[in-house]
């Protein structure tokens, strides 16, 4: 699942930048209430379908009700967050997009002056595309940490039925809710 405001790169399983667990929401039903939703994302042309959610970087703290363990909006809550994704939404394209690779022209130029604008604007790229890089790896960090927890969780879940099985085996005669459970896990 991922959330459909322009240039957020929110997703289902990932934490955000403060490490803050991420919960997604869906559209409204109320008409009313949905075209200030629409409105505020301010995505022309756009309409949402029934699997369509905003992720909650994009309501305000009031937004959600308090005492409830999951993150609940009130029923006439409206997301107003946008502007810093505007801010990175560049910097996201910048991600998708193939790299252009400058054209390195001899100068014809002598001055010492353009040879120092020139090496400027060369660290200044530079330190840009060193910039992309840097969020780029801590992504793949992200990503690389959460697959490693995943796999442990795996390997724990088929070491627990072979567990079972083994014990269904050496059992003369197994309660029925455990062979069920057997069964349903032959596929894992």
């Amino acid at each position: 699942m991922a959330c459909v405001a322009a240039g957020c790169m929110s997703r289902m399983g990932v934490l955000s930048e403060s490490d803050q667990k991420i919960s997604f929401h869906r559209f409204p039903k109320d008409p009313n209430l949905r075209n200030k939703w629409i409105q505020n994302m301010k995505r022309d042309n756009w309409r949402p379908s029934p699997y369509s959610r905003l992720c909650s970087l994009h309501f305000d703290v009031s937004c959600y009700r308090a005492g409830y363990t999951s993150k609940t909006l009130h029923s006439d809550a409206v997301p107003t967050i946008f502007s810093h994704i505007h801010k990175d939404s560049h910097k996201a394209k910048l991600r998708r997009s193939r790299p252009s690779r400058p054209e390195l022209t001899p100068s014809t130029s002598t001055s010492k002056q353009s040879a120092q604008v020139e090496i400027l604007n060369l660290k200044k790229t530079i330190s840009e595309k060193n910039k992309i890089i840097a969020d780029l790896t801590k992504h793949i960090k992200r990503y690389k940490t959460t697959a490693e927890r995943r796999l442990r969780n795996l390997k724990k879940v088929r070491q627990c039925l072979r567990r079972l099985r083994n014990k269904r085996k050496n059992d003369d005669d197994p309660p029925p809710e455990f062979s069920k459970v057997l069964l349903l896990s032959e596929n894992i």
